[in-house]
């Protein structure tokens, strides 16, 4: 008891310095437009139960980290996206704490202590801990499933298995990315019920684990009725956009893409790969033990490899992964000595990239595009923009905003019932255009509705003035300069 107090009391002051220490209110982070997204739908959230966006129930993310974040954006801070992000700060904080539980659990003290120094030194992880979206918090869920799930296997107690089942219920009520370990799960106790029965004489009755079937009982019992009351509130819309989510109409469908590997020991730093492969090796070796923990990675492997469109934080769901097999990769080393020495270079090496990947998630260009606009037309009322939209808009304050395109239902994407073009519309009533340079042309599909009034603007007007920004973008490209160009329209201009 003692111990466990001690553990909520750090867990705690961790909770209450992150508030004081870090400034989560900080920039905008332009390869994450669904900051902007999830800041809309905490505001209704305020008055309702059910997330909507932009006038409709939004499911392509189960409520369940939007709920947690409107919680605490309701009634302690009441500032969206500070909530958001102290929610996936503390997120990767528990996240560490598990595997910390976990190999206590598992192997011993030393190894429970480098398994969350290991995760930290992880630039991915370092990253999304500033951002407020739904991974971290994601991730937390899953990993608890998982670690508790093979504790439970392992140490043969049902109270572990309950507990992974909880956690695997809320990681669905999050998003549907738990789905292969609730596979692997199934095919494990299918599989145990056969070995178990496969001497089954006639009237006797079938053996089923207990222990392996609770979880997918318990998350069961915890997703189901949430998603059966947003069925029966909004059938239409759940079935398009769970349709969309798992690419069963449209252009984008699941592909096998391995050569996104290439980019891991750019997000996960060469030292911890280098000990993942070390560590998967003892796992394979020992299968009995960690043969289990394989499959589930190997199967959120193939998830993000296949996903498409394909961003960098679906990457981050295999951090805990590598963190385990790590953690395996060190023990191989008897000596403390070395142990010790081997982690501090690991330390020495990721010291730069973890700095990178926290300030990266400090961007201010949209913060100072817009303010310059302020100083310069007070008065505007319209924001176009070939990056999403609805960031500047916020951010300038005005209720009309939209892409800069010609094309109709483009336009009304943004704002509904609205018939004109944005060039129309910036020749009578004036506006301000934003054009900006690098995540538009790396992460945006282009309409041609949109290309032609890009073109014509930045062909025929000149910028009323530009501003850059200078640093890391990771984890999206090694590309580290931005560039706002920034059209002024007054009205009835020709």
């Amino acid at each position: 008891m003692k111990k466990a107090f001690l553990a909520f009391l750090v867990l705690v002051a961790v909770l209450v310095v992150s508030v004081r220490a870090v400034n989560f209110s900080s920039g905008v982070i332009l390869g994450e437009p669904d900051e902007e997204v999830h800041v809309q739908i905490l505001a209704g959230l305020k008055n309702s139960f059910n997330p909507v966006y932009q006038g409709i129930g939004f499911y392509y993310e189960m409520p369940l980290y939007f709920w947690t974040a409107a919680l605490f954006n309701n009634f302690v801070f009441h500032r969206a996206i500070f909530s958001l992000r102290w929610v996936s700060f503390i997120s990767t904080i528990l996240t560490a704490l598990i595997l910390s539980f976990y190999f206590l659990k598992k192997e011993g003290r030393f190894l429970a202590l480098l398994a969350p120094i290991l995760y930290l030194l992880i630039p991915l992880s370092v990253f999304y801990a500033r951002v407020g979206i739904i991974e971290p918090f994601l991730v937390l869920l899953i990993t608890g499933g998982v670690v508790f799930y093979d504790l439970s296997r392992e140490k043969r107690d049902i109270r572990l298995s309950a507990f992974s089942g909880i956690f695997l219920g809320l990681s669905l009520l999050t998003k549907y990315t738990g789905l292969p370990i609730l596979a692997i799960l199934t095919i494990y106790l299918l599989l145990e019920t056969l070995t178990n029965n496969r001497r089954l004489i006639d009237g006797s009755s079938i053996k089923v684990n207990l222990q392996a079937l609770l979880p997918l009982v318990v998350a069961s019992l915890i997703f189901l009725p949430v998603f059966l009351y947003f069925y029966k509130l909004d059938s239409f819309d759940v079935r398009w956009q769970t349709k969309q989510i798992f690419g069963l109409f449209g252009g984008v469908r699941q592909e096998f893409q391995p050569g996104r590997i290439l980019n891991f020991p750019w997000w996960f730093s060469w030292p911890i790969i280098l000990l993942t492969l070390a560590g998967l090796g003892r796992s394979v070796r020992e299968y009995r033990k960690y043969g289990l923990f394989v499959l589930f990675f190997l199967a959120m492997l193939v998830s993000v490899l296949s996903r498409l469109p394909f961003y960098p934080r679906y990457g981050l769901v295999l951090c805990p992964f590598l963190v385990v097999f790590a953690v395996l990769g060190v023990s191989f080393i008897k000596s403390i000595r070395l142990t010790v020495g081997l982690v501090f270079l690991v330390l020495v090496l990721n010291v730069l990239p973890i700095i990178k990947a926290w300030h990266a998630a400090d961007w201010h260009i949209i913060e100072e595009a817009v303010s310059r606009v302020k100083l310069e037309a007070p008065s505007v009322s319209w924001s176009f923009s070939n990056y999403w939209p609805n960031y500047f808009g916020a951010e300038l304050g005005v209720k009309n905003y939209a892409w800069l395109t010609y094309d109709g239902p483009d336009m009304e994407s943004f704002a509904p019932g609205e018939k004109r073009n944005a060039l129309a519309i910036l020749k009578t009533d004036g506006g301000a255009v934003f054009l900006e340079n690098l995540y538009a042309d790396l992460y945006l599909t282009q309409q041609p509705g949109r290309l032609r009034a890009i073109n014509e603007v930045r062909k025929n007007y000149q910028p009323a003035f530009s501003v850059t920004r200078q640093g890391s973008n990771f984890p999206f490209s090694q590309i580290s300069n931005d560039r706002i160009d920034v059209y002024l329209f007054s009205k009835n201009s020709q």
